[in-house]
């Protein structure tokens, strides 16, 4: 238990306060033992209370064409998984309220388990709520992505959608699900070429104390440890398509 004290705020300030606490025998967060802590703040008119993983995730420096491999905690970590679309699962006529039955989304994820998955891909729209929760308590990690989805051609980028207005609403995604043990990449966008989603994560990158990496689609990357997104489908070669991927993002096809 930690106090501290901060002056009397006038009606409609606001005030960031910092405070340390320390943690003894800290138990790290795991997919295979996925340990949460749960922090309450209080003062004498209001209560909040979140909860967090302890854990580090990131990648390593790429190096020419050949894209950093993923560590966590500090120990070299493969990703094992697929995309989940949701919201093409919404339009299941058969699916009734299965999304959000708390049951039903906690026998999935363990389903997921079953056949040694130890992360998803949100694609296309993001999950309910609970879908972190449950995935913070059951061990799944993911890669949140934000919904844009223009394809890849640029003239196909909304004129409208600038970097300012997508810094804002990154930001107020991040701060919904930054304390998520689960979460670890961060996805600006899916299989878009543009400038904009770039601009926008340069924005807000440093307000992310994990210093989580970013995707950026099939756009530029803002960091040599960031992911690099390549799709390999069917009909194309995924080498080829890897290599067009890191070496001239904003020529791919």
């Amino acid at each position: 238990q930690t106090e501290s004290q901060v002056e009397l705020l006038a009606a409609g300030a606001a005030k960031t306060l910092e405070v340390r606490i320390p943690i003894a025998d800290c138990q790290l967060w795991w997919p295979e033992k996925p340990f949460l802590y749960t922090l309450q703040v209080s003062s004498e008119a209001d209560s909040f209370v979140t909860r967090f993983g302890m854990r580090e995730f990131r990648f390593e420096p790429r190096q020419g064409d050949t894209p950093g491999r993923a560590y966590l905690n500090g120990k070299l970590y493969f990703l094992r998984g697929s995309n989940v679309a949701l919201y093409r699962f919404l339009e299941d006529t058969q699916r009734a309220a299965l999304p959000w039955q708390e049951d039903w989304v906690r026998l999935l994820h363990r389903r997921f388990k079953e056949m040694h998955w130890n992360a998803v891909r949100y694609s296309i729209g993001f999950a309910p709520e609970l879908r972190y929760r449950i995935a913070d308590e059951e061990g799944i990690l993911i890669e949140d992505e934000f919904p844009i989805w223009e394809g890849g051609q640029r003239i196909n980028w909304p004129v409208e959608l600038k970097r300012d207005e997508l810094a804002r609403e990154y930001t107020a995604w991040m701060k919904e699900r930054w304390n998520h043990a689960c979460a670890v990449i961060w996805d600006a966008q899916n299989e878009s070429l543009t400038t904009e989603t770039g601009a926008a994560v340069a924005q807000v990158r440093a307000l992310d104390l994990s210093n989580r990496p970013w995707d950026n689609g099939w756009s530029p990357f803002g960091s040599p440890t960031d992911e690099c997104e390549a799709h390999p489908y069917h009909w194309g070669d995924p080498r080829t398509t890897l290599a067009r991927a890191i070496s001239d993002p904003l020529g791919m096809p």
